[in-house]
């Protein structure tokens, strides 16, 4: 049978019957509550709103969680590695202030980012007929454009290409 928990403020009474079931250390918060008529977490509020009950505290009771323990294990040195030596490419390629006319404009860069000026460098390789790439650039771009138009890409009702 469920008992009827008071809620509310408490009265004067309660309070001192609280403090001193508080000060004799032997009850929990759970049990106070059921000696109370009250619920455990009204208790624990009261506790911590109340100060001459907060001044009393509620008993700490054991803890019924093992703290983990720390193995030890054998120190280990650990070793700088050395940073490789600075590739020099004696023959850069171009940034885009200076190619010529006849440089390929293949951009040698990753294209998820946005490069900065002094890393937008190009292929610079002599350009094929009247196209803006090399020999090389130039069939690798075909290929992909090849591609795109080989996926049979369904286009939807409101994109549909004519």
């Amino acid at each position: 049978m469920k008992t009827i928990q008071k809620s509310g403020r408490p009265t004067e009474e309660e309070i001192d019957r609280i403090a001193e079931l508080l000060k004799t250390k032997n009850y929990n918060s759970t049990q106070i509550a059921q000696l109370v008529g009250r619920g455990r977490n009204s208790i624990m509020g009261l506790v911590w709103r109340i100060p001459r009950l907060k001044a009393i505290g509620l008993p700490k009771g054991p803890t019924t969680r093992k703290l983990p323990t720390v193995k030890k294990t054998k120190s280990v040195k650990l070793v700088k590695k050395e940073k490789p030596a600075p590739v020099v490419i004696e023959n850069r390629p171009p940034l885009l202030s200076e190619l010529k006319p006849f440089h390929c404009r293949f951009p040698l860069w990753n294209h998820n980012e946005k490069p900065t000026m002094d890393r937008m460098l190009f292929c610079g390789e002599p350009r094929v007929d009247n196209t803006a790439y090399c020999k090389a650039h130039g069939k690798l771009c075909l290929t992909a454009s090849i591609k795109k138009t080989q996926t049979n890409y369904a286009y939807p009702a409101k994109h549909s290409v004519t």
